[in-house]
């Protein structure tokens, strides 16, 4: 069962014990020369996941127009859907190929009908990607689109409760926010949303391949996610993940070969499968190169992967409480790999100068605040070089110039 909130060990354990961080890191060119702890924004794909995705393009244009292209092509990508259904807890019957998370979104947002007066809720911690295609909507068909303000300590429950109605159709919230890195606690929001009715879509861009994710014991009916962020796929790849009845009665805005069961010239039937929400021909290479990514992280053991983020999250947590300039802007229990915090007015300058004078790559995200994303192949000592570099950076005796 994946948990809401993952523990951390005291001690290493087995896989976690035995992990070969030089060498994980040695397959990982972009590593090189900085210290890289920014994949929320863009994972670092590993050497093999490059050599695939060449690979695919030389083969299949090797092969054009020649027996078997179609048959292997068709099989990989099926066994795409297979492997992130593997990832998911769900059956490869219930997953969509996309090209990112935010295609999810509109998947499902385009899917269902709706009437002026009806509404949405979401948060205030959501990528642009799960807010303006809400807003287009209200736009086009007027529904109304509610935000809630989630604060440090909020349980996210007792600002979403409140708001439901006889008119809210759905909830769309991320798994772990891209700017504070809190987890949202998605089991509790499903079990409330079945209970009035309300369907529920998670933005799950930071998510997978951060934490177990079981979207079955989650409850919700929809789950998105990318592959280019911590899975360290190709950029292009994503996909979403239908629940039985969402499955069934989520319509396809955009169809296309991929959509038909059959066709007789005259007239047609969808695909009981998710498949069907997938409009036209593939990148096949990008999506080879995913299958590799995902199969390189089983390889290096994914619980290994989980519970090292856990306690990377956690030094840097540690680290950063003892700055008391420093604003935290999520529990610090919430080991999720991603920490959000603010220095004030600087924030975008901050991270200049520690990219530009320390080689670590952070970034600035949202209005006022600072994200720091740690995954199983960064070190504790690029942690601690963070640590000292900030206290250099905010030393005002120090003579650091960096606002």
């Amino acid at each position: 069962m994946a948990s809401e909130t993952p523990c951390v060990p005291s001690s290493p354990t087995g896989e976690f014990a035995d992990m070969d961080i030089a060498h994980i890191r040695r397959q990982i060119s972009a590593l090189d020369g900085y210290a890289y702890l920014n994949v929320a924004g863009a994972g670092p794909a590993p050497q093999v996941v490059q050599d695939e995705v060449m690979a695919w393009m030389e083969w299949h244009n090797q092969n054009l127009g020649r027996p078997g292209l179609p048959d292997r092509t068709h099989a990989m990508l099926h066994q795409a859907r297979s492997s992130m259904a593997r990832l998911l807890g769900c059956t490869a019957d219930e997953v969509a190929l996309t090209h990112n998370a935010t295609e999810g979104i509109l998947l499902t947002a385009w899917g269902r009908h709706w009437e002026a007066g009806d509404e949405v809720i979401i948060t205030d911690q959501e990528h642009p990607a799960n807010v303006v295609p809400w807003h287009n909507l209200a736009q086009r068909y007027g529904i109304r689109v509610r935000m809630v303000r989630i604060e440090t300590e909020t349980d996210p429950l007792l600002v979403i409760q409140p708001l439901l109605n006889d008119r809210t159709r759905m909830i769309s919230i991320s798994h772990i926010s891209r700017e504070t890195g809190r987890i949202m606690p998605i089991k509790r929001i499903a079990r409330l949303a079945r209970a009035h009715g309300v369907r529920l879509l998670v933005d799950g861009a930071q998510s997978l391949g951060a934490i177990p994710v079981d979207v079955v014991d989650l409850g919700c009916d929809y789950y998105v996610w990318c592959g280019h962020k911590r899975l360290l796929g190709p950029a292009g790849t994503g996909g979403i993940y239908f629940h039985p009845q969402a499955l069934e009665d989520t319509l396809p805005s955009w169809v296309g070969w991929n959509a038909q069961a059959q066709w007789n010239g005259k007239n047609h039937a969808f695909l009981r499968r998710a498949k069907r929400f997938e409009s036209g021909t593939h990148n096949y290479a990008v999506y080879a190169g995913l299958i590799r990514a995902i199969d390189w992280l089983e390889e290096v053991g994914l619980d290994a992967i989980w519970e090292r983020n856990a306690m990377l999250d956690q030094l840097l947590v540690a680290r950063l409480q003892q700055k008391p300039a420093l604003c935290l802007k999520r529990p610090a229990s919430e080991a999720s790999g991603v920490v959000g915090f603010s220095s004030g007015d600087n924030n975008h300058k901050l991270c200049l100068w520690l990219r530009e004078q320390e080689r670590l790559v952070i970034c600035p995200v949202g209005q006022a605040g600072i994200r720091v994303s740690v995954h199983f192949f960064n070190t504790q000592e690029e942690i601690e070089h963070l640590s000292l570099a900030i206290d250099r950076a905010l030393d005002e005796n120090a003579g650091v110039q960096y606002g």
